[in-house]
């Protein structure tokens, strides 16, 4: 009896380093598998990183570019499903809007300075206009000037013709008198 509980006792202990080695194997196994899948989430993870931060990098970029003041050769990208996508829209949107608001204003800005050049050429020209209308009445007023003089030399004689007139008068009437008598 104690051949045989010897017996199974060895082959007992035998089956217990089997199981313990089947069993290291299985954790090393496990070990390596659990080390392969996390190198390939770290792998996987990273490549869709690259593929949601590239975008977003170029976007920043865009960005940047655009609060700079170059609105003319800014590429933005546009992936047509993802947010990233979304807002890549927004800011092509975005760009369109600033050249658009940018032509308006150098559209107005060409017509206010035209119109600015037209009112500088009307101002000389009134300038001009008003000169030769304060030449204008410089010379009425001089020549009523003179009208008034000549006027006032004219009665002036007026009043020695009525008043040599007068004496002739006087004297021919005291002459007419005179032979009367």
């Amino acid at each position: 009896a104690e051949a045989i509980e010897k017996i199974e006792n060895e082959e007992l202990l035998h089956k217990s380093r089997e199981n313990y080695e089947k069993t290291d194997r299985i954790k090393t196994d496990l070990l390596g598998v659990n080390v392969f899948t996390v190198l390939l989430g770290l792998g996987l993870a990273a490549g869709i990183s690259r593929r949601i931060s590239r975008p977003i990098q170029q976007l920043a970029a865009a960005a940047e570019k655009i609060a700079a003041g170059d609105l003319k050769e800014t590429a933005i990208p546009i992936d047509s499903r993802s947010e990233v996508g979304v807002l890549g829209r927004a800011m092509k949107t975005m760009l369109e809007g600033l050249r658009a608001i940018i032509q308006n204003i150098n559209h107005s800005s060409k017509q206010v300075t035209a119109s600015s050049e037209q009112l500088n050429t009307r101002s000389a020209e009134l300038f001009h206009a008003v000169n030769s209308i304060a030449e204008n009445v410089m010379e009425v007023a001089g020549s009523t000037q003179q009208q008034q003089a000549a006027v006032l030399r004219a009665i002036s004689l007026a009043e020695d013709i009525t008043f040599g007139m007068d004496r002739v008068s006087l004297r021919t009437a005291s002459l007419g008198g005179a032979s009367h008598t």
